[in-house]
């Protein structure tokens, strides 16, 4: 499985995307972590 970065723009405006439809009441489809640690976890 090839990693993906985030330098590709492609993958950086998905991954915006993705970011962007998070709320408060977005719950995880894999994991434990809540919309806020999703945020957090996505910028570290």
């Amino acid at each position: 499985m090839e990693r993906k970065s985030l330098y590709h723009p492609e993958v950086y405006s998905n991954t915006l995307a993705r970011i962007e439809k998070l709320t408060v009441e977005s719950t995880p489809q894999w994991g434990t972590m809540d919309a806020a640690q999703m945020i957090a976890h996505c910028a570290d």
